[in-house]
């Protein structure tokens, strides 16, 4: 597996995490991503919305068997 650099200035730390996470995990549901991080799943998913906003992630296919692209 292949890691991405993250170098975005506007993206806050658990952002980063985050995208890091599903970089390497792009099948991962939000409560795997929040035990992985150490967050909330409500702060996840808070920080998830953030970064679709920004256009830093999307959902390819459907909530169950979709996965997350990081652009």
């Amino acid at each position: 597996m292949t890691t991405k650099k993250i170098n975005r200035k506007d993206c806050t730390l658990d952002e980063q995490a985050v995208v890091q996470f599903i970089a390497n995990s792009p099948q991962a549901t939000q409560n795997e991503i929040a035990q992985a991080i150490g967050k909330s799943e409500r702060n996840t998913h808070s920080i998830m919305i953030s970064l679709q906003k920004k256009g830093i992630i999307e959902r390819d296919g459907s909530k169950k068997i979709g996965i997350w692209v990081v652009k």
